[in-house]
């Protein structure tokens, strides 16, 4: 019952009912015989919940959407074959953890995951300063004892 009332409460307040209302309005009259006021009022109805729903869908795009980063940094692993051993791998799922660690801890950026192929296990980074996002993700390098190729992406 609360739920209802707060459903209510929030399409009454928020205003979403008033463009579905010329709406139906318009088909009442329709059905009923009056031609002029039916058609004017079924295509405002109809142009107001299009703008209604184009508005909500782009609201909920810009919520989903993540925060938009500039820099995008690849950091290129050795693998000893094509796509390397298990434990090559897992060794540097593991560095990638704790790179990712480095540069979340300092507010610089994501991690966006990792690709393995031709001898090489990539780890994808993304920020907004890529100066700064190479040194965090060189020192993390360093401090692992890898050699590693850091590569800024344009």
């Amino acid at each position: 019952m609360q739920m209802e009332a707060d459903l209510l409460g929030f399409l009454w307040f928020s205003g979403l009912w008033w463009p579905p209302l010329p709406l139906l309005a318009g088909i009442v009259l329709l059905l009923t015989g009056s031609r002029g006021w039916g058609g004017s009022l079924l295509a405002l109805g109809v142009l107001g919940t299009a703008g209604q729903i184009y508005y909500m869908m782009r609201k909920l795009e810009r919520t989903q959407a993540g925060p938009a980063f500039d820099a995008q940094v690849v950091v290129h692993l050795p693998l000893s074959s094509e796509f390397g051993t298990e434990a090559e791998r897992t060794a540097y799922q593991r560095r990638a953890d704790s790179l990712e660690q480095r540069v979340s801890a300092q507010n610089a950026g994501v991690y966006d995951g990792d690709g393995v192929g031709e001898a090489s296990f990539d780890l994808y980074f993304m920020g907004d300063d890529d100066e700064r996002l190479v040194r965090i993700l060189r020192a993390g390098v360093k401090a692992e004892g890898v050699k590693a190729r850091i590569e800024v992406m344009d």
